[in-house]
């Protein structure tokens, strides 16, 4: 695990109740329980939300190409998309 970094919230107080009554019955700390809260929620966004989504798809594969396989090279080609003036994160036009 990373190390962690510390973070305050202010919870309502039937939240605190709650949360503290949990932790008690599982014999964990309050923190675990929101750190694993956490991590849940953000492992169930969905993956449209994620500002790299707008890449998938960007490249066709037709076969031999100037950089090798996209899959593995695919620096190369964003480094010239780019150089295009295009932005990679936003869909490239119809």
């Amino acid at each position: 695990m990373e190390r962690p970094v510390p973070f305050q919230v202010q919870l309502e107080r039937r939240q605190h109740e709650q949360l503290k009554a949990l932790a008690e019955r599982r014999d964990q700390s309050m923190g675990s329980l929101i750190r694993e809260s956490v991590a849940q929620y953000l492992t169930s966004q969905p993956i449209e939300d994620d500002p790299l989504f707008g890449i998938l798809g960007m490249f066709t594969d037709t076969g031999p190409t100037p950089y090798g396989d996209v899959a593995v090279d695919h620096d190369a080609y964003l480094a010239e998309e780019y150089a295009k003036g295009l932005d990679p994160i936003e869909p490239a036009p119809p």
